[in-house]
């Protein structure tokens, strides 16, 4: 019954580490889509100037999506297992 307890509890935190890189990827990658976004307007390549609105939509639903992403890896991801039920 130890052993079961042992492989579960490995076997849980090897699926968190996955989880944890797949949404530092998805950060980052939304980080840099941003990042993007700002650089193209800034030297010109974009110009928004007809949809003042859609720059800022974006900029902000980008930043709240890490945000939230963030807040669910921290809240869900780094939980210690014994509290759970």
């Amino acid at each position: 019954m130890e052993y079961v307890h042992l492989a579960g509890a490995a076997d849980h935190y090897e699926h968190k580490g996955r989880w944890s890189l797949f949404l530092m990827l998805t950060v980052g990658g939304m980080i840099l889509f941003q990042s993007a976004l700002l650089i193209a307007v800034g030297l010109g390549s974009l110009d928004f100037t007809e949809y003042e609105w859609l720059l800022p939509a974006l900029l902000v639903q980008n930043l709240g999506q890490v945000i939230g992403l963030a807040a669910f890896a921290v809240k869900n991801l780094f939980s210690d297992i014994s509290s759970k039920p």
